[in-house]
């Protein structure tokens, strides 16, 4: 960010913080807010699983006593099933919740929504049923306003049926090639709305409408035209007025705000509000580059906020030349990898931390697209893609079925609009499958599918993808199910939509067959457990490895390889492993042929080199290596068996690295090491060593929770790795292992369980009140257990984050320029924080003051000069309790292009005056207002001994709209890192007893995970 821009940015800043409380000022006396946040409604649920011959019918009931069901937490599966299913319960089951609504929500709009649950859903509230909803993967959304109970308990009821359906499809079960678990699967909401609101884009059931709709009408690396589209429902018994505002954030930093003009709307009608706003310079979104901006909507209703959506976008423009794939007018190929969003054990029932880890080992693994098969994945899953990276194909549910009876075809055309109303304003989303996967489907059924989907999604963003060439914008070609995959013919945009399975499983497809005849069925299959052996984990490698460079022969602007995860089928006893990573999610040798695809030198790349080989007696002599190096240097026992460049040959062809393969005369015992070169420069390494004797248990734990939520009821694998002295991984230990967890957490799965690979894998769920959680791995023979710990936010058990990625860019030119005269980061290798205080001495100073000393912390209040003489009260009990005081100006006046000179003469050094005369002693420390200050300001009050203190987090308590107690602590907590300096007020915004709770919260949370609260000075 040059300075010009940012100096742009800060006149803008100052622009919306003065129109934002001139705004405040019209609401005179009405600057509360009516506006309630949705509320999680995962925890505290009952359950109970019904046997064939139960009768239900008064499970609905109030009255009904249930301290008998099993108490359960959201997301849940009706049945623990083994690793490999081959018996998955179907039938119905039963939850309950009882739930109190506070006064506040009187007079409010009450919803539940419900992300997921499978398949026909009933539900009752306080004993009314009030919705019966068929399809277990989109959303639906409860409206209970009408039945809520103030002055008693409510009770929801839900009554589930996933019992193959011929309707909902797809075909049954037993013939199905994967699982459609049953349960609450994902999460629920409780969510509070004024009668005046923003409407959900599912509820509201308005073609291209409903809720906040965001599209691109022209989009170029020099500006972007983004259109606003907002509905609106008044369900007041009176006409209302109001206005629409929309403002765009990059992080906390605000690009632009829009008031629509003022709308009148009549009682119990609705309406949308299109507003344009024009971006200079958008940051636009791609693979490589997942840039993403904030848009809150808001309602206003006489200065008021009544209503209020976050929704985060990504700026991108698609087309199609020919067949050929331009994102943002550059050529794109994109390769990907299908995906089913199971886990062993609990089924669909995974964690929003569970659905991010599982999208960032796709991107890890070298992917940019991942085709959802064959059903809407969850929302969390779908944020996960915005954010890494990965372009998605967003398919409704669909596998060998069709009907020709209208009731289904009907629910068909229901999920296609659902699906697109959910995910619209997704940047990952390329393109709708509405089709049914491998299904025969009629013309006219595919009209109409097509139709909805560009009636959903008007104007030339929106693309369509299909099985048949008929109708859909995009063709999607699975070449594992035709002899000729590519058909010349065909001149619409082309996907190789699955690949590397089916044509080596089912021997129908595969390349150059005649070569194998020397092969047994189960060694040329791409369906290779991780325990089979080299050769045969070797083997699909190759397999995949060889359709993917002959998918480069035509001119498929994307590829998916079949399949990212092994997976459970309804009709098959045993797993479908194709799969480049487990259904534990650990990887197979092909998962590092993807990843040597990726460039070193791409965003999300690295240098990297993997040896696809164990080293032991019965290893394959002809090690092959994958990299995306130039060259390859093998060394064995230290002494180098030479230096390579990439195999040429028939299968590498169109790769960008192909692999490097060594042709080595015998086995001798000992390490093997792979260097990879980029140039003359070791820039990567990797080593193998002959297992011995095994000796040892080393636990891992899958729980990445860097930049994720907190979240209570998560899912996480632990894997025990049976290794020798060496640290060695024994790959042919098939032994029991048991595991033990202490702390609020429990173990899912067999326990103890067998090793594959030399690999235990168990399954962890959290439970609501987290707290440190022990694990411990033990074996009956003679390896050495052991323990390891996780947290509920194991980044800071883990990694000491660094601040420079959260601070402006300006900002840390300035710190690294300033000899140490300007601040916005503490020392990185201590635990500690700098909460700082702007704006005061106020009232408030003195309860922010009594806060602090209760939590043993210390602040650091930044004074205006003017407000000090009648305040010398809070001077001597800020000064009392060692708190810092230091220079924020004489009057907040703005002097970004003032003189160095005179800043210093009318800012500082008269406040300083100031300071000295009412007790407060001589500052050493300035924070000029909203950060504006130059490097040549900097420079100069350097020479005066005074140091400039910016800030690396704030939470923009300012703001009304985000100066709620929840707003607050989640900007903190998402952003708090090592000598982090946080910017927050001593100046009554409008909310000070919600900020005095967040804060309460900041100063809770920091010392849980080991921080300290010191002054600036003792940060740095």
């Amino acid at each position: 960010m040059n300075a010009d821009i940012f100096l742009e940015e800060m006149n803008n800043f100052k622009y919306i913080l003065i129109t934002s409380i001139c705004f405040l000022l019209l609401g005179c006396g009405k600057n509360e807010t009516t506006y309630v946040e949705k509320q999680n409604f995962n925890n505290n649920w009952t359950f109970k699983l019904l046997k064939d011959a139960q009768v239900d019918s008064t499970y609905f009931q109030n009255k009904l006593h249930d301290d008998n069901w099993e108490k359960v937490q959201l997301p849940h599966t009706p049945k623990i099933e083994p690793v490999i299913v081959n018996d998955q319960w179907q039938g119905i089951c039963w939850y309950r919740k009882n739930f109190n609504l506070s006064n506040n929500l009187l007079g409010k709009k009450l919803f539940l929504k419900f992300e997921g649950a499978m398949n026909i859903a009933e539900v009752w509230v306080n004993g009314q049923k009030l919705i019966e909803h068929h399809g277990g993967y989109l959303p639906f959304i409860v409206n209970f306003t009408d039945v809520a109970n103030f002055d008693k308990e409510n009770i929801v009821a839900v009554r589930l049926n996933n019992r193959d359906n011929p309707v909902t499809g797809p075909k049954p079960l037993e013939i199905l090639d994967f699982n459609t678990y049953g349960g609450i699967y994902r999460n629920v909401w409780l969510i509070a709305k004024d009668p005046l609101h923003i409407t959900d884009p599912v509820g509201a059931n308005k073609r291209a409408s409903g809720g906040v709709f965001v599209t691109y009408p022209e989009v170029s690396e020099k500006a972007a035209n983004i259109q606003v589209k907002t509905h609106v429902k008044n369900a007041y018994g009176n006409a209302v007025s109001f206005i629409v505002k929309n403002t765009l954030l990059k992080g906390n930093n605000v690009i632009l705000t829009e008031l629509s003009n003022e709308q009148n709307l009549e009682t119990d009608k609705d309406t949308e509000v299109v507003v344009e706003m024009q971006v200079e310079n958008p940051e636009l979104w791609s693979p490589s580059t997942p840039n993403l901006y904030s848009l809150k909507t808001e309602i206003i209703q006489d200065g008021i906020l009544i209503d209020q959506e976050i929704t985060r976008i990504g700026i991108k423009t698609m087309k199609f030349v020919g067949q050929y794939f331009y994102l943002n007018g550059k050529k794109t190929f994109l390769r990907g990898v299908n995906r089913h969003q199971e886990y062993p054990y609990v089924g669909y029932a995974i964690s929003d931390n569970a659905n991010y880890r599982d999208a960032k080992k796709i991107k890890e693994a070298g992917f940019d697209y991942v085709r959802l098969s064959h059903y809407p994945h969850a929302p969390s899953f779908m944020d996960a893609c915005d954010e890494l990276g990965l372009i998605a194909i967003d398919a409704i549910l669909g596998w060998q079925y069709f009907s020709e009876d209208s009731t289904f075809q009907k629910h068909v055309f229901q999920t296609a609009r659902d699906l697109i109303r959910r995910d619209r304003n997704h940047a990952s989303v390329i393109a709708w499958e509405v089709s049914l996967n491998e299904s025969w489907m009629p013309e006219a059924f595919i009209d109409s599918l097509t139709t909805i989907a560009h009636q959903e999604y008007p104007g030339s963003q929106c693309f369509t993808a299909g099985w048949q060439s008929y109708g859909y914008d995009i063709y999607l070609q699975a070449r594992q199910h035709r002899l000729q995959h590519y058909d010349a013919n065909l001149k619409k945009p082309y996907n190789v939509s699955e690949y590397g399975d089916w044509e080596y499983y089912a021997m129908n497809a595969g390349l150059n067959q005649d070569s194998w005849s020397g092969l047994l069925q189960q060694d040329r299959s791409s369906r290779q457990l991780r325990s089979v052996g080299e050769n045969a984990l070797l083997q699909q490698a190759t397999n995949l490895q060889e359709a993917h460079n002959d998918n480069l022969n035509t001119p498929a602007f994307a590829d998916g390889y079949w399949v990212m995860y092994d997976y459970n089928r309804g009709y098959a006893d045993d797993l479908e492993a194709s799969g480049i990573m487990d259904i534990f999610r650990l990887p197979k040798p092909s998962y590092y042929f993807y990843q040597s695809q990726r460039d070193a030198d791409d965003p999300f790349g690295k240098p990297m080199v993997y040896i696809a080989n164990n080293w032991q007696k019965n290893s394959p002599l002809d090690v092959r290596i994958f990299s995306n190096c130039e060259e390859v240097e093998l060394f064995l026992n230290g002494k180098s068996l030479g230096r390579k460049k990439p195999d040429q040959n028939r299968i590498s062809s169109n790769l960008n690295h192909p692999p490097f393969t060594f042709k080595t005369d015998r086995f001798i015992e000992g390490k093997l090491e792979a260097k990879g070169y980029i140039g003359d420069k070791i820039v990567s390494s990797h080593s193998v060593q002959t297992p011995e004797t095994p000796s040892k248990i080393k636990i891992v734990i899958d729980a990445d929770y860097e930049h994720l939520q907190n979240e209570a009821n998560d899912v996480f694998f632990v894997h025990a790795h049976v290794t020798d002295n060496n640290g060695t991984v024994i790959p042919n230990y098939s032994g029991k292992i048991m595991f033990k967890v202490d702390g609020d957490a429990e173990l899912i799965g067999e326990n103890p369980t067998n090793a594959s690979a030399g690999i235990a894998s168990i399954l962890v769920k959290t439970n609501v009140n987290i707290k440190d959680i022990k694990i411990t791995a033990s074996a009956e023979e003679f390896l050495t257990p052991e323990t390891n710990s996780v947290t509920s936010d194991s980044a800071f058990q883990r990694i000491i984050m660094d601040s420079s990625a959260l601070i402006p860019k300006l900002f840390l030119t300035h710190h690294n320029n300033s000899n140490g005269f300007c601040l916005v980061k503490g020392d990185s290798s201590k635990r500690q924080v700098a909460l700082t205080f702007d704006d005061g001495p106020t009232d408030l100073s003195l309860k922010i003051i009594e806060l602090l000393n209760k939590h043993d912390a210390k602040g650091t209040f930044f004074w205006l000069g003017k407000n000090l003489k009648q305040n010398k009260n809070i001077i001597k009990e800020a000064k009392k309790h060692g708190h810092l005081i230091a220079n924020h100006s004489w009057d907040h006046e703005n002097g970004w292009e003032l003189p160095a000179e005179y800043i210093w003469k009318n800012q500082v050094l008269k406040s300083i005056e100031a300071f000295e005369l009412n007790g407060a002693g001589k500052p050493k420390y300035y924070r000029p207002p909203f950060g504006a200050i130059t490097q040549k300001q900097i420079d100069y009050l350097a020479t005066k001994g005074i140091t400039s203190v910016l800030w690396s987090i704030t939470t923009m308590d300012w703001d009304t709209t985000q100066n709620t107690e929840q707003e607050l602590f989640q900007k903190f907590k998402n952003q708090l890192h090592n000598g982090a300096i946080v910017l927050l007020h001593d100046f009554d915004f409008g909310n000070s007893d919600g900020k005095l709770i967040a804060l309460e919260k900041m100063l809770a949370y920091g010392k849980s995970h080991g921080f300290n609260f010191v002054s600036v000075e003792e940060v740095i």
